[in-house]
């Protein structure tokens, strides 16, 4: 195109009505064109066509894009690299060619989505921020094809202070005025480089043809902004005025309430929101600190809410963190209407302190009055946390009578959880239950380990919904879900905290038989802890409590583990030891337990009566020892158990005075330690009397 054809198409309001100011710079920016036109016609020749209003229109099948119409420096090789920004709702595309050792910038725009010409071109000079981390760039439009206005671009790249040459991606903002709607626009633009060849190959096609790297996209996705033409500084208005003086209907101080369902909690608070929509929401935590969030009041008669900033980082090359991008945790949905109490309905929807989606329903009212933060446990404090429902009138809000569409509950409860299988089936087993399994703890070093066992007491609640909580080792409660589909097996399943993609799974053998015909079901259960997975065995036994404060771990040389062993007898002995790490399980709901190689007891008995008798010999802590330990594998092997009748004569033979190898007080008191119930008071008395008379 030569500069007296490009003068000719120029449409006529573009050089009529200027001011001289506007008209001198029209006329700088032609100059360079027409100087521009002269050398590129010369070297790199192109054709020209025409689209339906007549207007020249380069044509990407010609191969004059491929000319890249300007001088290449004399001694530096030009670099090529793809440009990606924001438009309106997808990402656009272009190339940049940096040359003269960074000092000049040409930047081709595909347009061929969006106008009437194939690409915009737009050259300038780089300019140095002192320190050398950043450039500046000054881009001024080089029309073609007929363009009626030039655009002007600036833009700041972060290119950091080592060799330029040896890095593949860049990243800056750029700030210009749209060319379609003559409105002021920014937003963030990622450069990657490309060979020549590559480069000029993006505007070969149109834009939306190209694919864009998923991370780039990512990036980019949103990072735009606009001054809308309603902002008018001169007439005294602000950009979403109306906005902001809907939103002062709603400052003031608010009572809040919330169940927050990760804690199984409902947290009173406090929240106060200022006529500019800043806001502070104070919690009952332990961090006792506000969050600092803002409401915006949208046209279609909403509050928006977000709260509590969440600073993700990266690892950068050094090793060590640093600040990438920061989210907010929780976001809030309110009806912009006060109803007749000052009560506002809503919804919110976040991360908890543990990181686990969380959401629910949101109840605010208007409150002058001192407001006391709390949280309150649905499973511990029931009673207190239904009173202050009642209290503040909303009971019907939270069990979803009113404002059935905030939250989903209500119409899954209406249509389909009745007819679900889980909630069928599972009614048989809803109530409170303690499931009992075994943990060891490593009180030495790895390569001289000394563990110690333990009885661990979890406490498990199944809800008529099919939902289940369990108490953890920290107190918290874990939910999950309780399955059962008439089959031998009841199946629960914990998300853990901490690792949103793990489920610690409980597999329970009922065989159909009810809740109120079980005295105890057998199972196994698969779990993670941070040195692996471990599977174990598990007794499920119903009670009547279920309390942050009932999980237990029961040593199993604690008095407490002989209690439990009494009421519930042989329990703690079947779930105890390695040998039962690892089993089949095939028992019926109600058989008493026993443990696999039972026989072992006369073993570990007549072993224990040795060393009794050593002891009784040369007093020695060895022997002593010995024998305490023998005699608790007799125990856990089922000796003295009801099922053997005749290990209750064995023992006496073995207290009696003279010949008893268990006669000496102190190995007594391992007896009595295990087996004190096999005898009464008069027998005990009687036994213990003999041994004092001997020794």
């Amino acid at each position: 195109m030569s500069y007296n054809n490009f003068r000719r198409e120029i449409k006529p309001e573009y050089s009529e009505g200027l001011n001289s100011a506007t008209q001198n710079r029209a006329d700088e920016i032609i100059a360079k064109f027409k100087k521009w036109c002269e050398i590129a016609e010369t070297k790199y020749p192109f054709k020209v066509s025409r689209n339906r209003e007549n207007v020249p229109v380069s044509d990407p099948t010609e191969g004059w894009i491929l000319a890249n119409p300007d001088f290449k420096p004399e001694g530096s090789a030009d670099e090529y690299f793809a440009l990606y920004y924001w438009r309106v709702a997808t990402a656009g595309i272009g190339y940049m060619r940096m040359s003269d050792d960074w000092k000049k910038a040409d930047l081709y725009i595909n347009n061929q989505d969006y106008g009437e010409i194939a690409h915009y071109h737009m050259q300038g000079p780089v300019l140095d921020y002192p320190g050398g981390k950043n450039l500046f760039i000054n881009l001024h439009d080089v029309p073609a094809g007929g363009s009626s206005r030039p655009v002007f671009l600036q833009m700041s790249l972060l290119v950091g202070t080592g060799n330029r040459s040896k890095r593949n991606v860049f990243a800056g903002n750029y700030v210009t005025v749209e060319r379609s709607t003559n409105i002021p626009a920014g937003g963030l633009f990622i450069m990657e480089r490309k060979t020549e060849a590559e480069a000029i190959q993006l505007l070969t096609t149109k834009a939306s043809e190209v694919e864009i790297p998923d991370k780039i996209y990512y990036a980019l996705a949103q990072q735009r902004w606009i001054v809308r033409d309603t902002f008018l500084v001169q007439n005294k208005t602000y950009p979403r005025e109306f906005n902001a003086e809907q939103l002062t209907r709603f400052a003031g101080t608010y009572r809040g309430m919330l169940v927050r369902s990760s804690s199984q909690t409902l947290e009173q608070f406090k929240l106060i929101i200022e006529k500019n929509g800043r806001a502070e929401m104070e919690m009952d935590h332990d961090n006792a600190r506000p969050y600092i969030g803002h409401f915006k009041w949208l046209n279609v008669g909403f509050l928006m809410g977000s709260f509590d900033f969440i600073q993700e980082k990266k690892q950068n090359n050094a090793g060590s963190n640093s600040p990438e991008e920061y989210y907010y945790r929780y976001q809030f949905v309110i009806q912009a209407r006060l109803d007749e109490n000052g009560t506002l309905y809503g919804c919110f929807s976040g991360l908890s302190a543990e990181f686990q989606l969380i959401s629910g329903r949101l109840w605010l009212k208007l409150d002058s009055a001192e407001i006391k933060v709390s949280s309150i446990s649905l499973v511990n404090a029931t009673a207190q946390a239904q009173q202050l429902i009642e209290e503040q009138d909303a009971r019907p809000f939270f069990i979803g009578k009113s404002h059935k569409t905030v939250t989903d509950g209500p119409i899954i409860n209406e249509y389909l959880d009745d007819k679900s299988s889980r909630g069928a089936s599972v009614v048989n087993y809803v109530g409170n239950w303690f499931s009992y399994s075994l943990r060891k703890e490593n009180h030495g070093s790895d390569a001289n380990p000394n563990y110690e066992y333990f009885i661990v007491q979890t406490p498990i609640r199944i809800s008529s919904g099919g939902s289940v909580s369990v108490v953890s080792s920290d107190g918290h409660i874990l939910t999950g879900d309780a399955h059962y589909d008439g089959s031998a097996c009841l199946r629960l399943t914990i998300q853990k905290r901490l690792a949103i993609d793990w489920l610690d799974t409980y597999l329970f053998m009922v065989h159909m038989t009810p809740r109120n015909k079980i005295q105890r079901a057998y199972g196994i259960s698969m779990t993670r802890t941070d040195r692996g997975l471990i599977a174990l065995t598990e007794v499920l036994i119903p009670t009547d409590t279920f309390h942050t404060g009932s999980y237990s771990m029961i040593h199993i040389d604690s008095e407490r583990y002989i209690q439990l062993e009494n009421s519930h007898p042989f329990l703690m002995s079947y779930i105890n030891g390695d040998y039962n790490r690892i089993i089949e399980l095939n028992l019926q709901p109600g058989r008493e337990p026993r443990p696999r190689k039972d026989h072992y007891r006369l073993i570990h008995f007549e072993s224990g009566c040795y060393w009794g008798h050593r002891y009784t010999l040369d007093q020695s802590a060895e022997a002593l020892e010995n024998c305490r330990q023998k005699l608790q594998q007799a125990y856990n092997h089922s000796f003295g158990h009801k099922q053997h009748p005749q290990d209750k004569l064995r023992l006496q033979e073995e207290l009696k005075s003279g010949k008893g190898c268990l006669s000496a007080p102190k190995i007594q008191e391992i007896v009595w330690h295990y087996w004190a119930s096999l005898f009464t008071d008069s027998e005990k008395k009687e036994l213990t009397g003999q041994s004092q008379q001997v020794h």
